[in-house]
């Protein structure tokens, strides 16, 4: 039996967009939500999911919603 695939909550454009207007470097957003910086690269080529704690963690430090930071059907779903 095939497993069914985890939902991808974190769409990684928005989130290299976010963190570029805040001004931060992969590292510094790492360094900001507790991972390293290349867990943060994976997000943003979206090679990884995050759970969605860590989405708020992300929102948190770049200053904005999670839902800015998410593809728009799991942001709709999430509302």
């Amino acid at each position: 039996m095939a497993k069914s695939a985890k939902p991808r909550y974190l769409d990684g454009k928005a989130l290299r967009r976010a963190r570029a207007e805040a001004g931060l470097e992969q590292a510094q957003l790492a360094e900001a939500v507790g991972v390293n910086q290349s867990q943060v690269s994976d997000w943003e080529r979206e090679y990884n999911g995050c759970r969605l704690g860590m989405l708020h963690k992300l929102a948190s430090a770049l200053g904005c919603k999670p839902a800015a930071l998410m593809h728009d059907e799991a942001a709709k779903e999430a509302a």
